[in-house]
């Protein structure tokens, strides 16, 4: 499997993990770990789309 398709999949997982911590913590404990795999599910996600425009 290629590196960037392997981006992209841990991207959308991540993406998927934050927005279930998102919606599942009434507590706004997880805040900032929900901030964290965002961040890090954009940036694996889009990069590569990104890089293959330029």
């Amino acid at each position: 499997m290629p590196r960037m398709k392997k981006q992209r999949i841990l991207g959308t997982i991540s993406l998927i993990f934050a927005l279930l911590i998102f919606e599942l913590d009434r507590t706004g404990e997880l805040v900032l770990v929900s901030g964290a795999l965002l961040g890090l599910g954009v940036s694996l996600f889009f990069i590569p789309l990104i890089k293959r425009a330029l």
